[in-house]
């Protein structure tokens, strides 16, 4: 296959390019899709896109190593408290009275978040963002919106990924099939007008499969609330910060939408974000092998 490839050069064709593994090559792809808010969290907690800037909540967290290998490129959670916060109401959804059928917010969030190194057998749910009434120790307000890893106290499938929104909660990933250490892509897009499947949900591990599904809230239910939107955390008084005493956590490149992304799009974000062929190039580099092969077989 050497002999193939070097004569393809000599005819001067040009090999495929992978696109770039750079945390700019993803940041590209996410902001051509218009964002109304996004925090690439490359060393700062400024939103690179939208008026909103996150507080650290706690005092031990800080920037680590983000996916791409970037030392500042992503936001890690050390202690219980550690987390992030911004009182602007970045959810497109929500916000209305609870008991509400009439709730038309449509919107889409979108992360990235590393695993945590083991089971989580603390008692406190680990929380990855929140908004709203997260848990089932809240007043029922029917409006949360919340991704965390389960505790080892759960009744059902302890340390697995579960989704809440309004006042129903399903799981994601079994605790038995998610990767320790490992970064995994997330995104969510909902409509509230539908009548069923509200929401939507992707997730899978960067380099692996994308999985998807659908989640159904009732019709007194939203997705989240006005108030405080956290990253990390639950909100700022509660120790459910996203890591355990052997293992810290992180989160990165949250981006939300006043829209509802297509299922090509949330494709097209989870392939950016490991680099792809340039399919064009393929197809040049196929019809040229093909032509060397055959003039060699003559």
């Amino acid at each position: 296959m050497k002999q193939y490839f070097a004569a393809a050069l000599a005819l001067g064709l040009t090999l495929p390019r992978l696109n770039a593994q750079t945390a700019a090559a993803y940041q590209a792809y996410v902001n051509s899709l218009g964002p109304s808010y996004y925090f690439t969290l490359d060393n700062t907690l400024n939103a690179s896109v939208g008026a909103a800037t996150f507080t650290e909540n706690g005092s031990t967290a800080g920037f680590t190593s983000d996916y791409w290998g970037n030392s500042s490129g992503a936001r890690l959670t050390h202690a219980q408290n550690d987390g992030l916060s911004t009182p602007v109401d970045m959810i497109n959804g929500g916000g209305l009275p609870a008991g509400n059928a009439a709730a038309n917010g449509v919107g889409s969030l979108s992360l990235l978040f590393y695993t945590l190194n083991n089971r989580d057998t603390s008692t406190g749910q680990r929380f990855i963002f929140g908004q709203g009434a997260v848990t089932s120790s809240s007043p029922v307000t029917n409006n949360a919106f919340a991704l965390f890893m389960e505790n080892d106290t759960a009744a059902t499938d302890p340390s697995s990924l579960r989704l809440r929104a309004g006042n129903t909660t399903t799981s994601l990933i079994t605790s038995n099939n998610i990767l320790p250490s490992t970064w995994y892509s997330l995104t969510v897009t909902w409509d509230e007008t539908r009548n069923a499947g509200e929401l939507k949900w992707y997730v899978g591990p960067v380099g692996g499969t994308l999985n998807s599904g659908t989640f159904n809230i009732n019709d007194a239910s939203v997705v989240g609330n006005d108030g405080t939107f956290y990253l990390g955390n639950k909100d700022a008084a509660f120790a459910n910060g996203f890591r355990l005493p052997t293992s810290d956590a992180a989160t990165d490149e949250l981006a939300i939408w006043n829209r509802e992304l297509s299922s090509t799009e949330v494709n097209g974000a989870f392939a950016a974000i490991q680099g792809v062929p340039e399919p064009s190039s393929f197809a040049l580099l196929g019809l040229g092998l093909a032509t060397v092969i055959a003039r060699r077989r003559k």
